[in-house]
């Protein structure tokens, strides 16, 4: 999504999902499994704020001491990130434009750091097109996890980005799903994005979902970088809206309507 200082103050939040397996199962047998999110870091990785040079409560290293934590409370953890990871801050801007330059070869430092972490996958955002296909890759290779976006589209020009990942945890088949806005071709310059197209974000769910039918995942979630976005299931019973980062659970054979408004 378009960054602002508030989206940026915002970025050190943690949605936590509490999720257990669809199928019936007796008490003895039933299990909880955490996700962890963040979302919109903008190459924070320190709790600084670099606009008014004072300590915040934001970055990757302050996270990391509430992910720790919450491992140490519960041996069942997925940790995800919802994409504007490698653009915003000081730090990025000035290793982004230095890399792309050819003044620095050195490993993208916000996957660096998710990597020592520990991080399960990550949703593609729109900000990461900021500094080019080449910049993207670059920091894409260093990931030891997937990129997810179920709904981009990239042809020959990179390859392509996994739709989901399918993860057991405490014997719980978890599919997480990856969307991002499709509204990335109205903010980004075209020569950054040559050769890539955008279904909508529910279109690519539709699609991941297709795939994941042979996998029978216990519990879909997704992980959608957006605008504003609004989703509820076909039964319209639900209504959930959010800034940058959604998450929500599919209850099984029932794929979400998701608009997506700007």
């Amino acid at each position: 999504m378009r960054t602002t200082p508030a989206v940026i103050a915002a970025s050190m939040l943690l949605c936590v999902l509490v999720a257990t397996a669809v199928r019936p199962l007796p008490a003895a047998e039933r299990v909880t499994v955490t996700v962890l999110a963040t979302t919109d870091m903008h190459g924070f990785i320190y709790p600084h704020d670099y606009f008014t040079g004072r300590p915040a409560t934001r970055g990757l290293a302050a996270a990391a001491t509430l992910i720790r934590q919450v491992r140490a409370e519960t041996p069942n953890v997925l940790l995800v990130d919802g994409g504007d990871t490698i653009q915003g801050s000081t730090l990025a801007g000035v290793y982004q434009t230095a890399f792309r330059a050819g003044r620095s070869t050195s490993p993208e430092p916000m996957m660096l750091a998710m990597n020592a972490i520990g991080y399960d996958a990550m949703t593609l955002g729109n900000h990461e097109f900021n500094y080019g296909l080449g910049n993207l890759t670059a920091a894409r290779n260093v990931a030891r996890f997937p990129w997810l976006s179920a709904n981009t589209y990239t042809g020959s020009a990179i390859p392509p980005f996994a739709p989901f990942l399918v993860r057991t945890v405490a014997g719980v088949k978890i599919a997480i799903i990856g969307v991002t806005t499709a509204a990335v071709p109205e903010w980004e310059k075209p020569e950054q994005i040559t050769g890539l197209s955008w279904m909508s974000p529910e279109d690519g769910v539709a699609a991941a979902l297709e795939q994941l039918a042979a996998e029978r995942p216990d519990v879909t979630i997704v992980v959608a970088h957006g605008g504003r976005v609004w989703a509820r299931n076909r039964a319209g019973d639900r209504h959930l809206q959010a800034g940058a980062c959604f998450l929500f659970t599919l209850p099984k054979g029932q794929p979400p309507a998701i608009k997506e408004s700007g």
